[in-house]
């Protein structure tokens, strides 16, 4: 269903992996039980998200990010 919308979604990450993706792309965390409708000031952006191969992991590389 994601797929059909262009929506890529992130399977497996732990919670530092989650803190790094925002800080990489300017986000915050947000819990549903906070401010949901602060929500559209604080999602992050990149502008191009690829998954490479390196060796026998597959990895999700994000560019153009707000910060490097």
């Amino acid at each position: 269903m994601f797929a059909d919308k262009g929506v890529t979604v992130i399977e497996h990450a732990d919670f530092e992996g989650v803190e790094r993706l925002a800080l990489s792309l300017g986000a915050e965390i947000l819990s549903t039980f906070d401010a949901p409708e602060r929500s559209e000031e604080i999602l992050g952006f990149c502008a191009k998200m690829e998954e490479i191969i390196i060796g026998e992991d597959k990895l999700i590389k994000f560019s153009g990010c707000k910060k490097n």
